[in-house]
């Protein structure tokens, strides 16, 4: 790729194959399962202690949050694919996994 800068310096940078961009799961250890996925009504989360649950758009816009729970509503979002999050009491990330919001 050939980048410019303002002042016209210009300069190439490496070439990466990019194999996917996908969203999957990103887990931290463990097993941790997700149900039911798709969902429209609860979810529920095992293989976790309660924990803090961030509920985002694909773009990262934070949509809900809920605290020290293994389930949670999914009834007020509309259809379509969503980032759940899982983070600890420290704000580290045990898990992330795309939800999907069904009718």
């Amino acid at each position: 790729m050939a980048v410019e800068n303002e002042q016209g310096c210009k300069d190439t940078s490496d070439v990466y194959k990019v194999n996917s961009v996908s969203i999957g799961s990103i887990a931290t250890g463990g097993s941790i399962l997700i149900y039911p996925n798709p969902a429209n009504n609860m979810v529920h989360i095992s293989g976790v202690e309660p924990a803090h649950i961030t509920i985002s758009t694909i773009e990262g816009r934070v949509i809900k949050t809920y605290n020290k729970t293994n389930r949670f509503s999914v009834e007020g979002l509309s259809s379509g694919a969503y980032l759940l999050k899982i983070t600890d009491a420290n704000n580290n990330v045990i898990h992330i996994e795309k939800l999907i919001k069904s009718e």
